[in-house]
């Protein structure tokens, strides 16, 4: 197994850990960041009998998406400079565990890095994403925050 060089990037997409710059865009338009999400989170699910249009349908979850997708291979390819390189991509938490289509507009973004995604491995989520190949592996990691809270919790009440 090849010893990592350099830190791997974690994309971390939920939760409180926004990308640069994301928080303005949803601040200006946050019915549109929850159909982004929505439709981004459910791109994999057939909508249901009787259901209405798909979020990807709105021009602004549209743009939310796009500007997500812009400013995650922004702060790809900014590490990567600072870095020297990378040699993982990580995807966890809500969306980059449940989108395959964010996860695949991203690693797209990021080929000039040397990352070539598996389709089939990232339609099935993984955890391995990228083709055995590829000169930076992509991955998708599960997360349990809210473990990990109650972890650190119990250890500060019992300290």
């Amino acid at each position: 197994m090849p010893s990592i060089r350099r830190l791997g990037i974690g994309i971390r997409m939920a939760g409180g850990a926004a990308l640069a710059g994301l928080l303005c865009a949803l601040l200006a338009a946050p019915d549109a960041w929850a159909l982004a999400l929505r439709d981004a989170q459910d791109a994999q699910q057939p909508p249901p009998a009787g259901a209405p249009a798909a979020a990807g349908a709105e021009p602004s979850a549209k743009l939310a998406v796009d500007y997500f997708v812009y400013q995650a291979a922004k702060q790809v390819g900014a590490l990567a400079a600072v870095l020297g390189g990378v040699d993982a991509l990580v995807f966890t938490a809500g969306i980059g565990e449940h989108s395959a289509e964010i996860r695949r507009r991203i690693c797209e973004a990021s080929a000039w890095l040397g990352v070539t995604l598996d389709p089939a491995a990232n339609a099935g989520h993984g955890p391995r994403i990228s083709i055995a190949t590829s000169r930076v592996s992509a991955w998708v990691v599960p997360t349990n925050e809210e473990l990990m809270i109650a972890r650190h919790t119990r250890h500060v009440l019992h300290a």
